[in-house]
């Protein structure tokens, strides 16, 4: 399973501080970098966190498209998965379905298009917030015997009103042990486009 999260958008398999795509100066996205701890465990829940500011609106299609691959590493494991999408101003699961697995007809298809949450969100991204906010209105999704895979996938930084080590400490929770939840972020780590530093992103991945 962890081989498909620290896998970048390109295909390339890297768990730490890989370019998603490219040399710098072209898209947002080609500045993002993976940030992941790996477990291995073939059940896990998995839920996506992803900006839906105005400054994504190009980037999106480009995530989708990648995210096929991911789940195409998912499905070829026979992984007990199950994947749900909020955005950075919502905790409400996106999509319909809106909780995908494996049964899912048309996987990938039904993938892309929850990922695909638009960018008429809020430019105050608030993507630990609205997490926390889902572990509490979607709590029967998270399964007691199934790992927790986080990922945050933006080009602005985190700007929930606590503090990363506050966040940590309630998405850990989720688990008895700290082994059985992995933290990730796709973010722009270069500041050289519209794009702010995922300093706390990668705080939290890191802790």
């Amino acid at each position: 399973i962890d081989e498909g999260l620290s896998s970048n958008a390109c295909g390339e398999c890297g768990p730490v501080q890989t370019n998603v795509c490219g040399e710098c100066g072209d898209d947002p996205i080609e500045h993002w970098a993976f940030v992941a701890k790996e477990n291995a465990n073939n059940k896990v829940d998995i839920l996506f966190v992803i900006d839906n500011s105005q400054s994504m609106s190009n980037n999106q299609t480009q995530l989708a498209s990648s995210f096929s691959n991911f789940i195409g590493n998912f499905v070829l494991m026979n992984a007990d998965f199950q994947i749900a999408v909020i955005t950075t101003d919502s905790a409400s699961f996106r999509g319909n379905p809106s909780i995908l697995s494996a049964a899912t007809p048309d996987l990938a298809a039904r993938f892309a298009t929850n990922v695909k949450v638009g960018s008429n969100g809020s430019n105050t991204e608030k993507a630990f917030l609205y997490t926390e906010k889902s572990l509490t209105d979607h709590v029967t999704y998270f399964r007691s015997d199934a790992r927790f895979a986080l990922v945050f996938l933006g080009d602005e930084d985190d700007q929930s009103p606590n503090s990363v080590n506050y966040y940590y400490s309630i998405f850990n929770g989720v688990k008895g042990q700290p082994e059985d939840i992995t933290m990730a972020a796709i973010f722009d780590y270069t500041n050289c486009d519209n794009g702010s530093a995922g300093q706390r992103f990668s705080q939290m991945a890191a802790l």
